[in-house]
């Protein structure tokens, strides 16, 4: 067989494999929702201060959030959301 065909059925498989789950055996709790909610959110890093401001973000799931990250400090900062699987520097 060519290996390139093996490669897209496996992939196709995958896919496949993925949409089914989340179309019939994803738990209710567990499927993504919206609120319809924007919510832009600026986070500084103050100059000559070791802090974010604001410290603590709250939001309620569903919220689609705009993030912006402005560092006033002359030293790199980085920001992670271990939810998210993010880490930005």
């Amino acid at each position: 067989m060519n290996k390139y065909f093996i490669i897209i059925a496996v992939i196709v498989l995958i896919l496949g494999g993925g949409f089914f789950y989340r179309a019939f055996l994803l738990p209710e709790g567990l499927a993504p929702v919206s609120t319809g909610v924007v919510r832009e959110i600026t986070i500084v890093s103050r100059e000559n201060h070791w802090d974010f401001y604001p410290e603590i973000v709250e939001v309620d799931q569903g919220d689609k959030i705009i993030m912006t990250v402005v560092n006033e400090d002359d030293y790199d900062h980085g920001i992670a959301i271990d939810a998210f699987g993010v880490s930005q520097r």
